[in-house]
């Protein structure tokens, strides 16, 4: 934390929303600035925390292909990949984060459980870890949980 503001050490991969222009995309910290520059509009903005998503991998190789969007208050962040680690700066106040297969999938699309999240100066490191439950002749399963920082790989 630098005062109310979360900064990265360079050349640590995130992910932001741009709230200008709406654009998802992934970047990498190049400078000690405080913000977190728009890839299109260049906008940048400070953000009060980051969420930490880990998708395990999972040995059935249907479970492995399966694309899984990140949702966060009603917005798709992007996808995560099977054995994926990503780090998405959020703003400081309360989020709603899931998961939801895509309905390309060749069954029915699955949503996750959900959490509520608070992002502040006392909440700005949050983790969470996503496994695909294989069930025999039914639909996979996605659920999501809460971990410690720490446990994400590759972050």
């Amino acid at each position: 934390m630098d005062g109310a503001n979360i900064t990265l050490p360079l050349s640590r991969k995130f992910r932001i929303r741009c709230p200008d222009c709406g654009l998802v995309a992934d970047d990498i910290k190049r400078d000690q600035t405080v913000g977190f520059p728009c890839p299109s509009c260049r906008k940048a903005y400070a953000y009060g925390g980051q969420l930490l998503l880990y998708r395990m991998g999972n040995g059935m190789p249907s479970c492995a292909m399966l694309p899984v969007d990140i949702i966060i208050d009603g917005v798709v962040y992007g996808e995560i990949s099977n054995r994926e680690s990503i780090r998405i700066m959020l703003p400081s106040g309360t989020h709603v984060i899931g998961m939801r297969s895509r309905p390309a999938w060749p069954y029915s699309p699955n949503v996750s459980n959900q959490f509520q999240i608070v992002v502040g100066p006392q909440s700005c490191n949050l983790a969470f870890k996503l496994s695909i439950v294989y069930r025999y002749m039914a639909t996979n399963g996605l659920e999501l949980a809460e971990c410690a920082p720490q446990e994400i790989p590759d972050i």
